[in-house]
Order: structure tokens, then sequence, then C-alpha cells
């Protein structure tokens, strides 16, 4: 093997970290032209170091931390030797909370062409933040004056800007037994409990008191943009003591509003951008079990992609309802598709990822399905006690077939 040039490792550096320089290219272009000319098999290329010299320093901040730069390459090298004790390094190079005085902890590093301050942990914004460099007390002085930087991270954007978007159901008629209702916002909302935030007022503006489930609980969606509002099952349903003692929250042909406190807090800690009123009638309590085989079918034609049609002739659990059914062939094969609810959560639809074919079909419903007023698939909210239990255990989901010719 012949050695026939060396490389400085600056070159080596440069390619590393983007496309190769000219300098570098024609220096290579040149190593292989000696190596045909001398006829070797082989090339060993010495890489020296190539120093770069003392610049002006400057600090700078970046999510990493604060850096330090126009170090001589000598002066990283004797940082690297002198292996300095925190004591040392804060003697040298100091960040600390503007006006608080001690330095912050963290861990020093010396780069290619920086010496690097990483906190141990991040810098907080809202906070204003001091660095000082002082070049005489280096492992190898530079009789330079001492250097300082400030630094003000901005603090988090407190302008409201989350909004209730919408309050399900839509209808204008809610019944006297209503059990849940659901309040979607515009963006995420912090974890925190409704209580205290929402109030049920009626047609003279009063409040409604203990209307609602009085438990602190995380109703929220994975998202947590929609919250989950129960009213309170022990006065909706009849024949207990606080529907004997109470009565219903709700009373059939009076007026009612729910009203959201705009002090409600959204993921980032802020109030929402307006408070939100929602005004509805009470209708009288509905008592009926759910009975899919009243449902209207409405199947599409074969070879499109138009959606599959359920008409449940009155509206559904918003939250439900959305999820509780799915497609799938009589010879249980699935089909995928997205579900959507449309006029009031009176009707469910089916798209389907690929045409549909010619054959028979499935419309599974999940037991737990219910309407507006916690009745489920044959089996209404208002269940008497029997005498004797019933220890049957009920199915998980009922079906109903259908054909697309």
């Amino acid at each position: 093997m012949k050695v026939i040039a060396a490389l400085p490792r600056c070159l080596r550096l440069h390619r590393s970290r983007g496309p190769t320089p000219a300098r570098a290219r024609s220096g290579v272009r040149r190593l292989t032209i000696l190596a045909r000319a001398a006829g070797a098999a082989s090339i060993a290329i010495l890489v020296i170091s190539c120093s770069h010299p003392p610049g002006p320093l400057q600090i700078s901040f970046d999510r990493d931390g604060v850096a330090v730069a126009g170090l001589s390459s000598a002066e990283l090298s004797s940082f690297r030797r002198a292996r300095l004790t925190e004591d040392a390094w804060h003697n040298v190079f100091a960040v600390s909370v503007r006006g608080g005085g001690l330095p912050m902890a963290g861990k020093y590093s010396i780069e290619s062409l920086v010496v690097r301050f990483s906190p141990a942990f991040p810098l907080d914004p809202g906070h204003t933040y001091l660095a000082t460099f002082n070049p005489e007390r280096m492992p190898s002085p530079r009789h330079d004056p001492p250097i300082e930087s400030i630094l003000s991270l901005a603090g988090p954007d407190l302008t409201p800007s989350t909004v209730v978007s919408q309050i399900y159901p839509e209808v204008d008629v809610w019944p006297e037994n209503m059990l849940r209702f659901y309040i979607q916002f515009s963006a995420p909302m912090s974890r925190a409990g409704a209580g205290g935030l929402i109030r049920l007022l009626d047609d003279k503006g009063q409040e409604v008191p203990q209307a609602f489930l009085p438990v602190e609980a995380d109703f929220w969606s994975p998202d947590q943009t929609r919250y989950t509002v129960f009213f309170d099952p022990g006065r909706v349903k009849s024949g207990i003591l606080p529907n004997e003692q109470l009565g219903r929250a709700l009373r059939p042909g009076r007026n009612y509003s729910i009203d959201l406190d705009v002090g409600w807090k959204d993921a980032a800690g802020r109030p929402l951008k307006t408070g939100y009123r929602r005004s509805f009638r009470a209708g009288p309590a509905d008592e009926r079990p759910i009975d899919i085989q009243t449902w209207k079918l409405l199947p599409p034609r074969v070879g499109t992609r138009d959606p599959f049609v359920v008409d449940f002739l009155r509206p559904l659990d918003h939250g439900i309802a959305s999820r509780a059914l799915s497609i799938k062939m009589a010879s249980g094969f699935p089909i995928a598709g997205i579900a959507g609810l449309r006029t009031a959560d009176s009707t469910w639809t089916w798209t389907p990822s690929e045409p549909w074919i010619r054959g028979e079909y499935e419309l599974v419903v999940q037991s737990i399905l219910e309407d507006l007023a916690g009745n489920r698939v044959g089996r209404p909210f208002e269940v008497a006690m029997p005498d004797k239990p019933d220890r049957r255990t009920p199915a998980e989901q009922v079906s109903r077939t259908f054909a697309i010719r």
C-alpha cells in the first residue's frame, strides 16, 4: 500500500455534513490521478487535523440549550483536556434565571465548533435567562472581556380561542326523562370535570338545582374534545328516592337552556372564547325500547359506493350510535367503510370502502345502543323490578338482514 497524499480532517467533516465542497472533490480527483500514475493497487490517505483560529465570541440560545461559538481549535482542545468540574465550568460559562443568582444545573459538552450547556430541565416560556462567558477563566485563557446574552422565551398564548361547537342531541325537543347529552368543543380541553361550569336554566332564567349527576369524573372522549353530561339518573328513574323527593329536572311543555361558563379551561389552561347557551323544550317521557325491526333500511345499488341508510324514526344517543352499528355480509365477511349520523342523529349511514356487490348482508347492532332516554334494544330504561331476577345473559348484539340486488 502506498501513501501518496494526506487530506485535512476538516474536509472529511464537511463531507459528513452535506455536499462535498469543491476543494475536497478536487483533492480526491488529484489523489485518484496520482494513484493511477503510480500504479498503486491501493491507496492510504492520511487524514490530518486542520485547526481554525479564534474568532469573535458569540452566545446563542436554541431549543437544546446555550452555545458559545468563536473558540479556536486549541481552545476547544484545552477544554477537553481540562475535564472541568461543575463549579469550574460555572466560573467560565454560567446560565441562570435573570435575577435568580445561582447558575442552573446541567451538562457541559465540547462539540466540533462550540461549547454547549444543556440544562437539566427545559427552559421555561415566560422566564428571562442570562448567559455569561468569561474567556479569561478558560483553561487556555484569552484576554478578552466577558460577554453575556439575555434570552426571554415567549410565554404561552393565553388568548382564548376554544369554543363550544355543538351540543348533542341537535333536536329542539328533549324527553323529560332525558339521560345524557354531549358537549363538543373546537379544541382539546383540560381533564378537569364540569363541576360548577354547567347549569340547567328554566324558562324564568332560574337554575334548576341538582339537575346533573354530581360526580367529578373523567367523562371525556379520548381526544378531550367531547364531554358527556348525565342528568341525575336517580331523578330520571321513577320509583326511587331522589325521583320521589325532587321529581325529574325537566317538566314537559316547559322551555330550558343549558348554560356553559366561559371559565371552562382548555388543554392550554385558557378559558373559552365565549360562553355558550343552548335552548330546548321538554317533551313527554319516552319509555319505548328500541325495536330494530321498525327501522327503515334503504339499500344502495349494486356497483356503487352510495351509502347504506338506516332511518331510526327517532333520534338515538349521539355518542353510542356512532359506534354501535356495522355492516357485514351474511356469510360473516366484514365490510369496511365509514359510518355517519345525519338528521339530528335519527339517520345512520354506512359508506363502503369498495363498491357494493350483489348479495345478502346483515346490519349488526350492539346491545349497548340507546336512545335519548336510555332505552336499549328490546329493553326500556324504566324496567320494573321482577319478583324473580332474570339470570339469563342478554345478547351482546342483534342483527337484521337485507339484500342488495
